[in-house]
């Protein structure tokens, strides 16, 4: 079995979300990962938290042959207000 190298979080506004580039929000180094709005010139515009709204997350392992594991069941977040 190949090594796992990457972790890919994924954000959507829907619980039933379809994860993919447009909604590729961190991958982190580290096993936690903490989603803060940022501004990226040139990036994707919808890389934004906004204020007392749930979001929905989706995670996903790439092994070192560049497999994508199962993605896992949506976590639910709501922002503070």
């Amino acid at each position: 079995m190949n090594k796992l190298i990457l972790i890919l979080v994924h954000r959507g506004t829907r619980p039933d979300f379809q994860p993919g580039l447009l909604n590729l929000v961190a991958r982190p180094t580290e096993p936690t990962c903490v989603d803060r709005t940022q501004l990226h010139y040139g990036g994707w515009i919808n890389n934004r938290l906004e204020p007392a709204t749930t979001n929905y997350y989706r995670v996903c392992a790439v092994d070192t042959a560049g497999q994508k594991r199962r993605f896992s069941r949506q976590a639910q977040v709501t922002t503070k207000p």
